[in-house]
């Protein structure tokens, strides 16, 4: 706990540099339209967004992560690391993309997931109502990984996903051959689109059934395509 609360402290400081080159550029507001989740959306309704994540990025660079992953550590009392079993999923997809150490998930979370029966994932901690299963692990671990890079602005932008028209439907096929057409690659699909993938991704690399992809033969090389250097690695 005292190496947690440690690391967790250092990372306040560590990270600050970088979190005042997301709050500078935050200042450039086309960035904003050119994420997937916002390209449909109003100048008005983008604007909303802009100051929520304005908001959201300042309480970032004062430790707001942090903070939170301090406090669940000290009061949620069963939250756990990852199993042995469950990085190895993870690294089948991610390698090592990801912070296995400092990601936690809490099985018994009373807000949310256990009146609606949903996951969803606060920073570095995945929070669910039971056993979460390997293809929803990478779900979510997919948002582990957009906070990673977005910082705390995956929150609005996750949540801006679900409620546009395709949501999670990332097109299968015809989707990724869209996205490599662009040249944009992943970023051509919303955070959440994104998640459900890199999901599909995983089940078919384990012979399991796509959500998204219904073709008779699947072909993982268009995923491998758009999603680039970021599997496995």
């Amino acid at each position: 706990m005292l190496l947690d609360s440690g690391s967790r402290l250092f990372a306040i400081f560590s990270l600050l540099p970088l979190r005042l080159q997301r709050l500078a550029l935050h200042f450039w507001k086309p960035q904003m339209r050119a994420d997937a989740a916002y390209a449909s959306f109003s100048p008005g309704l983008i604007g909303i967004f802009w100051l929520l994540e304005l908001l959201l990025l300042m309480l970032e660079t004062a430790g707001l992560a942090e903070g939170y992953e301090l406090l669940t550590g000290l009061f949620k009392f069963r939250t756990r690391k990852l199993s042995p079993q469950e990085i190895l999923v993870a690294k089948s997809v991610f390698g090592d993309a990801l912070p296995y150490q400092s990601i936690r998930i809490d099985e018994s979370a009373h807000l949310g997931p256990r009146q609606g029966r949903f996951c969803y994932v606060s920073f570095h901690t995945l929070n669910s109502w039971g056993p979460i299963p390997a293809p929803l692990l990478i779900h979510e671990l997919t948002h582990v990984w957009q906070y990673r890079h977005l910082g705390i602005r995956y929150i609005p932008r996750a949540l801006a996903a679900q409620r546009t028209a395709s949501g999670y439907n990332y097109g299968g096929e015809t989707g990724l051959e869209q996205a490599i057409a662009s040249g944009r690659g992943l970023a051509f699909f919303n955070l959440e689109q994104q998640a459900d993938l890199i999901e599909d991704y995983y089940r078919l690399q384990n012979g399991l059934p796509a959500t998204w992809n219904r073709q008779a033969t699947p072909r993982p090389e268009l995923y491998e395509l758009v999603l680039g250097g970021i599997v496995n690695r």
